[in-house]
């Protein structure tokens, strides 16, 4: 367990520039790890060794981690062969050189909530690990669970601005994704089923905003053919007149705005109240009271990331 701590410029040649843990039970809370630097892992390595698989053998909990390094994958954090739960955190500002400037997780499931994952960087060089380059946010092989989280200003020259999934099952719900840019597919989010095999890949997009990203194909959000999408529904995608989608149809109660997206979302995070920063909605955006009231609830549905109703 690390609480109310600051763990801050420190550098390991191999992994976890700020922490390595490869043990069963991890708690970082009310802490800082910032400006580290390591091959892999750049603020944390975190390996959970005990086959734990209530997701929450490694949390990280009001927590933020910003402008960490590694030359490979990981900047924020490395969590191979784990279950993790994130809640009411920042990661900010890392570099990787190959894959997950947030996150990257092969094998792995993390759920994370309330939370803002936020201008990372993925160069995008081969790493040569299970996970491909890419993923400015979050770079997964395994399950991601976001619930009312904000995925903004991440940036690959791989594939997956905001998120990159290989045969991952990728939940999105109540989140918004802005501003993320891949040099390649998926400005927001990249899902792919790389062995070719319908299933091993899924998708649920739900109450969520995706707009304002770019990517050379599927500005908002692209699913290869082999992807299956579980459901969709209730989303704001793109702006313009222009869904920015490829292997995802919208449904019934989704909305594709014919406005620019800086009249859909707020240009930059702020405070706005809560533990993390996030995107404030202009006057008249379309994304207000989108989602119905039956569709929250669920009772982590019935707040947003900041905490209020």
């Amino acid at each position: 367990t690390i609480t109310s701590s600051g763990i801050q410029g420190n550098t390991s040649g191999e992994a976890g520039g700020g922490i390595y843990h490869f043990g069963d039970l991890f708690y970082l809370d009310r802490s800082l790890v910032a400006d580290n630097s390591s091959g892999s892992g750049g603020g944390t390595f975190l390996y959970d060794w005990s086959g734990n698989v209530t997701g929450d053998a490694l949390v990280i909990n009001h927590s933020k981690i910003l402008n960490n390094t590694a030359e490979f994958a990981g900047g924020g954090v490395r969590a191979p062969d784990a279950h993790m739960k994130v809640t009411d955190s920042t990661i900010d500002g890392n570099i990787a050189g190959s894959d997950g400037g947030g996150f990257s997780l092969p094998y792995t499931r993390l759920i994370i909530k309330r939370s803002t994952v936020s201008n990372n960087i993925a160069v995008g060089k081969d790493g040569g690990g299970p996970l491909a380059p890419g993923g400015g946010g979050i770079s997964i092989f395994g399950t991601l669970d976001a619930e009312n989280c904000t995925f903004s200003g991440n940036s690959t020259g791989g594939n997956g601005g905001g998120i990159q999934g290989e045969e991952a099952w990728v939940w999105l719900r109540s989140s918004t994704l802005t501003a993320n840019t891949s040099n390649q597919s998926g400005g927001g989010v990249f899902l792919t089923s790389a062995y070719s095999t319908p299933g091993e890949a899924q998708g649920q997009i739900a109450g969520t905003l995706i707009s304002g990203n770019s990517a050379s194909v599927g500005s908002e959000v692209y699913f290869d053919l082999n992807v299956t999408v579980t459901s969709n529904w209730d989303n704001l995608f793109g702006r313009e007149s222009s869904a920015g989608l490829v292997g995802l149809t919208p449904v019934a109660g989704d909305t594709i705005p014919s406005i620019p997206v800086t009249e859909i979302v707020a240009a930059t995070l702020s405070d706005n109240g809560g533990p993390t920063p996030t995107h404030s909605l202009p006057p008249a955006s379309p994304a207000i009271d989108k989602r119905p009231n039956a569709g929250c609830s669920d009772p982590g549905l019935a707040i947003d990331q900041r905490g209020l109703p």
